[in-house]
């Protein structure tokens, strides 16, 4: 039953990263309550059914992780602050195993979208 809960939350954030790049197509904008969404639906799926991600600390260093380069990025003009938070609150659910392919797409998708 709670592993149906993290699956029925991935669908949350499946439909709330859709709804953020609609939203960024349109306006050049992000909202904060997206990423604060998934960062929320993250924390009950772990609660939930914690066998089904491994280490906490994984994934909070990929946030972490993918936050810095995406704050840099920021800071440079080179990414909205927007995307840098959503980035980051995407990359807590793929944890540090995950991270290079999520870069990867991250990339391509972002290429694609701009």
């Amino acid at each position: 039953m709670l592993v149906a809960l993290a699956l029925l939350l991935t669908g949350v954030v499946f439909g709330v990263t859709i709804m953020a790049c609609v939203s960024d197509v349109r306006s050049l904008r992000i909202p904060n309550l997206y990423s604060i969404v998934v960062i929320g639906a993250f924390a009950v799926a772990f609660a939930a059914a914690p066998e089904s991600f491994g280490k906490l600390s994984a994934h909070l260093l990929a946030l972490v992780l993918i936050f810095l380069i995406t704050y840099i990025m920021f800071v440079t003009g080179l990414m909205g602050g927007g995307d840098a938070k959503f980035g980051s609150a995407l990359a807590l659910w793929v944890g540090l195993p995950g991270i290079v392919s999520y870069v990867f797409w991250m990339t391509l998708m972002g290429g694609f979208i701009a």
